[in-house]
């Protein structure tokens, strides 16, 4: 059964991601909903609901690579200004080419990000 998070989940929640799992605890800060699942009385964890920054970057691949670098490095840079403008810490880049992959990362400061992406579509109605 679903139920608000309180103020001692917090710890209960910390204890069980330190016991079960190797990434650090997930920053509360940009949390929209944390909601907890407790079964026969029994906590079984929580979820935590985020809204995170996200730049995708469509490029037109006909172009040289001096152009699209440069398209990149823009839109980055105003990636970075609207990130914080909303006062995240970072955005996510998720990409599809080890080309834009391997160029994200060396001149654009992106590093791999802990885990597996996954997604889940929710349809209206």
């Amino acid at each position: 059964m679903l139920r608000p998070f309180t103020g001692k989940d917090l710890e209960l929640l910390k204890k069980l991601q330190e016991k079960h799992y190797d990434f650090s605890f997930p920053d509360l800060t940009h949390a929209k909903s944390i909601t907890m699942v407790e079964i026969d009385g029994e906590v079984i964890g929580g979820g935590i609901l985020k809204h995170i920054p996200e730049i995708s970057l469509v490029l037109d691949k006909d172009k040289s690579l001096r152009l699209k670098c440069q398209a990149i490095k823009e839109l980055v840079a105003f990636g970075e200004v609207f990130t914080k403008s909303l006062h995240h810490d970072g955005m996510y880049g998720f990409v599809h080419e080890d080309d834009y992959e391997q160029l994200l990362a060396k001149h654009f400061g992106f590093v791999r990000a802990v885990g597996t992406l996954l997604y889940k579509g929710v349809e209206d109605g």
